[in-house]
């Protein structure tokens, strides 16, 4: 969430308005920029990251589960659970869909589509650094 606005102010703002081929490509470019930026910073070999309580089996009958499978549901369900009200009855979740459904029409109505789309991008670093720790 952090790197998700900067990003969507330098990169993809500047190219909003082009072709939908402009904007696919800023997306290579800036995945591209930024993987080799982390392989760079940290180290192209695989480090191993311990985890502490996430892989320990849970027994419930006959059935084992890793307890990262329910940490990850768990996750899941939560990340769900706020994400669907913010869409259906907030402000900005409103804004966010009346800008997906016609962009132009909602600039005409006067809904301020820089603070859409940064919103937009937040919540979506906001997801993917929550799906991110599940993957390291």
């Amino acid at each position: 969430m952090i790197s998700a606005v900067p990003l969507e102010r330098a990169a993809f703002k500047p190219v909003r308005y082009a072709g939908p081929t402009t904007g696919l490509l800023t997306a290579f470019g800036v995945t591209l920029i930024l993987q080799y930026f982390i392989l760079r910073l940290v180290s192209p070999r695989p480090i191993a990251v311990t985890s502490l309580f996430l892989d320990r089996p849970i027994a419930i009958g006959s059935i084992r589960i890793s307890s990262l499978q329910i940490f990850e549901t768990i996750s899941t369900v939560a990340a769900f659970a706020f994400l669907a009200p913010f869409l259906r009855k907030s402000k900005f979740g409103l804004a966010m869909r009346t800008a997906a459904h016609d962009y132009k029409m909602a600039i005409l109505m006067g809904i301020r589509a820089n603070r859409v789309v940064a919103t937009a991008f937040a919540v979506s670093g906001l997801l993917a650094g929550i799906a991110s720790v599940f993957i390291i």
